[in-house]
């Protein structure tokens, strides 16, 4: 779960974290990632995107299973200085695999990692991530494509995303993994027509996309994860009354965390 924290006054922010609080619970959605995410200092007018990570178990009985969130964030004696929106929800939908959306490449630092499979990176370090892939050329109502950076070894510096496929509805799309193409309404209590989980009007994005993640290796990453780590890349939909995900989201690559510095060639 992303949100994006920006600082609005004329001074540095330091010392802030980001707090994901349930409001209610389900047996098959647990977060995975700590419950505090350390924000970097902010300098006014900047901004940090954090994502939490949540599980969802494997189990046909986790569909249309729900659990309330919000995320705080606080300063260094717990004072909250500002929410997300609430009610809001992880909702289990029911997926279908279409070949239609796909990944054409992934690139660390403009060299193509698709071929060898893995890469070595430095703790310390930043680095670009992109994700090439491609959709449906008219694209789609909702659309999100993202790499699963994990919130223990990663800090996501930036991303910028392109379509050819723009509707022009959401206006921060190019700065974010998700675009809203048709004005999602994500109140699970709004039970007016449009309703939850349907679209307030039309519009889409996608096409051929691509997603830029600058990454900065975490110190202490290769300890937590001594043989490398996965990197899964998903573009996914919902156009008409389904939802969809690409049918080689199972592609990944692998980067080698090691403590030393070593050039990317």
């Amino acid at each position: 779960m992303g949100v994006r924290v920006c600082n609005t006054g004329s001074t540095l922010l330091s010392g802030l974290k980001a707090r994901y609080v349930w409001d209610s619970t389900s047996a098959y959605i647990t977060r995975t990632s700590a419950e505090y995410l350390h924000i970097a200092n902010l300098v006014a007018g900047t901004c940090q995107d954090i994502f939490h990570e949540v599980t969802v178990t494997r189990d046909a009985a986790a569909y249309t299973q729900a659990a309330r969130y919000h995320i705080d964030v606080i300063d260094g004696v717990n004072a909250v200085l500002a929410s997300t929106p609430t009610p809001r929800e992880i909702y289990v939908e029911r997926l279908v695999s279409q070949n239609r959306n796909a990944i054409d490449d992934i690139l660390v630092n403009n060299v193509s990692v698709t071929g060898s499979g893995s890469v070595s990176v430095n703790e310390g370090q930043t680095y670009e991530v992109k994700l090439v892939g491609h959709t449906a050329t008219q694209g789609y109502e909702q659309f999100e494509q993202f790499l699963n950076f994990r919130s223990d070894l990663f800090i996501v510096k930036s991303v910028k995303s392109t379509y050819t496929a723009v509707a022009g509805t959401d206006l921060l799309a190019g700065s974010k993994i998700y675009a809203d193409g048709c004005q999602w309404v994500n109140d699970p209590t709004d039970v007016v027509d449009p309703a939850y989980r349907e679209c307030l009007g039309g519009g889409k994005y996608g096409g051929s996309t691509t997603v830029t993640y600058v990454v900065e290796i975490k110190t202490g990453a290769a300890a937590l994860a001594p043989t490398g780590v996965s990197i899964n890349a998903l573009l996914y939909d919902f156009s008409g009354s389904s939802y969809h995900y690409n049918s080689d989201q199972s592609a990944a690559i692998t980067l080698i965390l090691r403590t030393t510095r070593r050039l990317l060639k």
